[in-house]
C-alpha cells in the first residue's frame, strides 16, 4: 500500500533532528504542533531504514545489519522483524498486530513506535537533555510498565485526542462513559493534536487496535484491580470485578461505532474485537456477552 505523509509530533521531530537523523528540509510542513514529512522520508521510517539510524544514534543496534531500503511488504517484513527486538530493548515493544499495520503502510502505527522511543529515551534520561524547543509531555507514560487499562486508554486518549492527561482520565473512567462516547461520535477533537477532527479519533482507535491484547488483557487481571472505583460500584456482587472491567473498556471503545466518519467506525470496530478476543481467551466470554447484550451498560 501506498504510504501517505507521517505526521509527527513537533518535539518529536526536533528530538530526530538533533539526533541526526533527519534535517529541517525532510518536512513538507512544519506547524505549531506537528510536522508533515515529505514522502520520500515517511517511506523510510516506514520500510525501518531511519528507525534502524534512530536506533544506532541511540546505541540501540548492536551488530545487527542495517535494513534493506526496499517497500516490498517482504523486505518491510524481513526489516522489521529485525527491528523489533532492538525497538522493545529501546523501550518500544511492538505488537505483531502493530507490526502489520506498519508493513502494510499504515503511517500512525509507524509514528506510534517514534512516540514510544522517544518518550522511553526522556523517561530513562539516556539522551541527556531535552532537545531545544521540546516539552517533556506528561503524555510518556503511554504504554509505560505498570498501567492498567483504564490508564493505559486515558494516556492514549490524552495523546491521540489532543486532551489535557486528567480531563482525559475522567472522560476514560466516567461511568458510563458518556462524554467520551460524544466526543468521539462527533469526530471534532481538537487540542494537542492541532484539531484536525476524525484524523485524531482514528488514531486513538489504531491504537487501541495495535495494543488490542495488552489492553484486553489487563482488563483481565484477576481482581480487577484496574477498575475505577465509579465502574466497580456500579454492578452488582454477582458481577466479578475483572468482568466489570472488561466491559467498562468495551465501553470506552464502543463510542467510535456512532461516529460519522466510515473510517473511525472500522478502526472502533477492529479495536472492540482485539480486546474482546484477548477476553474471551482469558474466559470472559460471558461478560462480554452480557455487555453486547446490554445486560450490562458501560
Amino acid at each position: 500500500a501506498a504510504l501517505r505523509q507521517m505526521k509527527l509530533r513537533l518535539e518529536l521531530f526536533a528530538w530526530l533532528r538533533e539526533l541526526g537523523v533527519v534535517e529541517e528540509s525532510d518536512a513538507a510542513e512544519l506547524g505549531k504542533r506537528h510536522a508533515l514529512l515529505k514522502p520520500e522520508v515517511s517511506s523510510l521510517f516506514a520500510n525501518g531504514v531511519l528507525v534502524y539510524d534512530l536506533l544506532d544514534a541511540l546505541g540501540g543496534v548492536g551488530d545487527g545489519r542495517h535494513p534493506v531500503d526496499n517497500n516490498s511488504a517482504h523486505a518491510k517484513l524481513a526489516n522489521w522483524n529485525a527491528l523489533a527486538p532492538r525497538c522493545e530493548a529501546a523501550g518500544a515493544a511492538i505488537a505483531l498486530d502493530a507490526k502489520s499495520l506498519i508493513v502494510a503502510g499504515d503511517e500512525d502505527a509507524c509514528a506510534d513506535v517514534l512516540n514510544r522511543l522517544f518518550a522511553s529515551t526522556l523517561a530513562v534520561s539516556s539522551y541527556g537533555h531535552t532537545p531545544s524547543g521540546v516539552r517533556n509531555s506528561s503524555n510518556s507514560s503511554v504504554l509505560a510498565p505498570g498501567l492498567s487499562a483504564h490508564e493505559l486508554l486515558a494516556a492514549a486518549a490524552s495523546e491521540q485526542l489532543g486532551l489535557a492527561g486528567t480531563y482525559a482520565a475522567d472522560l476514560v473512567g466516567a461511568a458510563p462513559p458518556a462524554a467520551l462516547t460524544a466526543l468521539l461520535a462527533r469526530g471534532n477533537t481538537s487540542g494537542g493534536n492541532g484539531g484536525d477532527g476524525s484524523a485524531s479519533a482514528v488514531r486513538f482507535f489504531k491504537f487501541a487496535f495495535a495494543h488490542g491484547a495488552r489492553i484486553g488483557a489487563l482488563a483481565c487481571t484477576p481482581g480487577g484491580s484496574d477498575v475505577p472505583s465509579e465502574v466497580a460500584g456500579a454492578r452488582g456482587d454477582d458481577f466479578e470485578a475483572a468482568g466489570a472491567c472488561v466491559a467498562h473498556v468495551c465501553s470506552v471503545l464502543a463510542g467510535g461505532l456512532l461516529a460519522t466518519d466510515a473510517e473511525v467506525v472500522a478502526w472502533a470496530a477492529r479495536a472492540l474485537f482485539r480486546v474482546g478476543t484477548e477476553a474471551g481467551v482469558r474466559g470472559h466470554y460471558a461478560a462480554m456477552w452480557r455487555w453486547w447484550a446490554g445486560q450490562v451498560t458501560g
